[in-house]
């Protein structure tokens, strides 16, 4: 039997990935870039249980927004859908087959991803794309909202062009029949968190505050929260309930900082970065004298260089896809040398740094064994081994690259150790900062209270305005034409007016529950009844009735 559900039955629901609990090995595979958000948001609304949605995917966590229809079904339905769009690279895809990949190997590496989801490749490999970046031929990939990238890949063979090495794929892809495995949701399942309502709220604004960061009130992720506004703007399926959520959030995140200065001395994962660097060099090294290089001059990049600098870095060279950043970089920080590289230069770079630090956009890691084994070692002072800081996600550097014994690399689950100092203050505030998080979240909670109500006001609204014209309509035809001009036009239309919003104030007034007791819940009840009976608004009170009483019944 079909089961029927109207908005009233929705629940705002939370389901996802944090920092604290899940591997950077699984959250990078579910990371969606900023660009996808709102094509991400179209999958996930045409699910059969999901109303709106939202996501925010940073470093540190990836969580889906949601309001459900069913609980249960939209969870079940979001967490299939986050196993499905999952791409699980395997080191297969990368730099386990040595220096160079063969075209097998690379033809096995599409035939992996393909096959992840589900897809027929003679169906789809028009949509497969191979590009020559960085010395290495890479072969990408756009299914559905999906773009992913299966690697940076050396080929065995040189080939002139993009369609001669196509030509080669597509013939041995035909022969091919590897099946790898994806993320099965069951597995996926013992790391996802789901939280209903209050809660879904609660966790929101806290992570806007910056509570729930690895780093305890950072600032980015305020920033962030921000985004997924701007991202939804226009976009069908960022509603009512998800917007005025997300909005929400970002004035919780605001009045947290400014009335318990969280953020005071609160480390960033940039700064956590930098203090790791230089908690790792070698005691005959110094980060006056250490080589550094930051790929990257975005946000984190920026800030990576500026803590650089506050550590008394005097030199450093930067990698970016354009020069504009790393000039008005450079302009902003005087006394220090400030060298920009194309990323055609990168691996050359590297080979000449100490320590790299990593922290582009980039969906594909753009250091791979292969590359690193081929470079000199690092100095001297550093005991040759070169120190790789990667705080991006999807990870910028290969995940085999630290199996080399010429290097050691750390990612952002590794700044846990720099974080813990300096915890005790932070925690003191954070409790000042829960105090204003409830606070907001009753207003928020009282706010989705008074939509329930909106079916009775909208129809005891509309039947007042339709009194109104109708008396207004009658006053006027009763008056001669010499009498009626726009100025007594409007005068008596602005009294309709006036009389109706007068009459309307105490019953809306009433309709508006903050959900703060009992009586008052049940006095909503009570007036939605009258008011549906005396005026015939036929609004589904049932339906109401039930969610309102519910609310009653959870009363202690």
């Amino acid at each position: 039997m079909m089961v029927g559900y109207t908005k009233e039955n929705s629940s705002l629901v939370v389901i996802g990935l944090s920092v604290h609990t899940t591997p950077v090995e699984l959250r990078e595979k579910l990371a969606i870039p900023e660009a996808e958000w709102p094509r991400a948001i179209g999958e996930l609304c045409g699910l059969n249980h999901i109303e709106e949605a939202a996501v925010l995917s940073t470093c540190n966590r990836m969580d889906i927004y949601v309001v459900a229809l069913s609980q249960h079904r939209g969870i079940k339905e979001v967490t299939e859908w986050m196993s499905s769009a999952a791409i699980l690279l395997s080191n297969l895809s990368f730099e386990t087959v040595g220096n160079v990949m063969e075209p097998e190997q690379l033809c096995d590496a599409v035939n992996f991803i393909l096959s992840l989801q589900k897809i027929n490749p003679t169906e789809t490999f028009e949509d497969i794309t191979i590009d020559y970046q960085y010395g290495s031929w890479g072969v990408c990939f756009t299914y559905g909202t999906w773009f992913g990238i299966i690697g940076l890949i050396r080929a065995g063979k040189r080939y002139k062009d993009s369609k001669s090495i196509r030509k080669a794929c597509e013939s041995l892809l035909s022969k091919q029949d590897k099946v790898c495995g994806g993320i099965p949701a069951s597995e996926l399942s013992q790391y996802l968190f789901p939280l209903y309502n209050k809660d879904a709220t609660q966790h929101l604004f806290e992570v806007s505050a910056g509570l729930d960061s690895l780093v305890m009130g950072e600032g980015q992720i305020l920033a962030q929260v921000k985004q997924v506004v701007k991202a939804g703007q226009g976009v069908n399926g960022f509603g009512r309930n998800i917007s005025g959520l997300f909005k929400h959030a970002i004035t919780v995140g605001k009045r947290v900082r400014t009335e318990t200065n969280i953020s005071a001395g609160a480390v960033s994962v940039s700064s956590a970065a930098v203090e790791l660097a230089v908690m790792k060099l070698p005691d005959q090294a110094s980060h006056g004298n250490a080589r550094m290089l930051v790929i990257g001059a975005g946000k984190m990049g920026k800030l990576v260089i500026k803590h650089l600098v506050a550590k008394g870095c005097k030199k450093m060279v930067v990698v970016n896809r354009t020069e504009e950043r790393v000039s008005a970089i450079r302009d902003e920080i005087n006394d220090v040398e400030i060298i920009y590289k194309p990323l055609s230069d990168m691996l050359e770079c590297v080979g000449e740094a100490d320590v790299v630090f990593t922290s582009t956009a980039s969906e594909n890691p753009l250091i791979l064994k292969q590359h690193v084994k081929e470079l000199p070692f690092a100095s001297e002072e550093m005991g040759r081994k070169r120190l790789f800081i990667d705080i991006s996600v999807p990870r910028n550097v290969g995940s085999c690259v630290d199996d080399l014994e010429s290097v050691k690399v750390y990612n952002v689950d590794n700044l846990k150790e720099v974080v813990a100092a300096n915890k005790e203050d932070r925690l003191r505030k954070a409790m000042e900062a829960q105090v204003i998080i409830g606070e907001e979240s009753g207003q928020f909670e009282a706010w989705r209270d008074s939509l329930e109500n909106v079916p009775t006001i909208k129809k005891l609204r509309a039947y007042a305005e339709r009194l109104r014209i109708v008396e207004v309509e009658k006053c006027l035809g009763k008056m001669s034409d010499e009498d009626i001009n726009k100025k007594t036009q409007k005068a008596v239309d602005d009294l309709g007016r006036g009389i109706v919003n007068k009459m309307l104030h105490g019953p809306m007034q009433h309709l508006r529950c903050d959900g703060s007791d009992s009586r008052t819940l049940s006095e909503t009840l009570e007036n939605m009844h009258a008011l549906n009976r005396m005026f015939g608004l036929e609004t589904e009170v049932s339906v109401l009735e039930q969610k309102i009483r519910a609310k009653v019944e959870q009363k202690p």
